[in-house]
């Protein structure tokens, strides 16, 4: 048993550091797309702002739909975000036993 154990974390091991370059890639790119999604959101705001005071309500609807887009887009790549995280605890937790 101590040998199949012994396979199993040396096995798993390289997998283990690609999951944390992974992550460590994934956090600064969240934040990065955090900082370029929040000015997106800001201008979008303006826009529709715009198109609210020009009574263009069809663009109004466009311009809601593609930051509402956008703010799927965000909650998904957090969603692959926290996998991977849940993913590199789980074997850490392997390696560690």
């Amino acid at each position: 048993m101590f040998i199949l154990k012994l396979l199993l974390k040396i096995a798993l091991f390289p997998v283990f550091l690609i999951m944390c370059f992974i992550k460590s890639w994934v956090g600064v790119l969240s934040k990065i797309g955090c900082l370029i999604l929040g000015l997106f959101y800001l201008l979008m705001l303006g826009i529709i702002v715009m198109y609210i005071s020009m009574k263009m309500w069809d663009a109004v609807f466009m311009g809601v739909a593609f930051s509402f887009a956008a703010f799927l887009v965000t909650f998904g790549a957090v969603a692959v975000g926290v996998a991977i995280e849940d993913i590199t605890d789980k074997l850490s937790n392997i390696l560690a036993s």
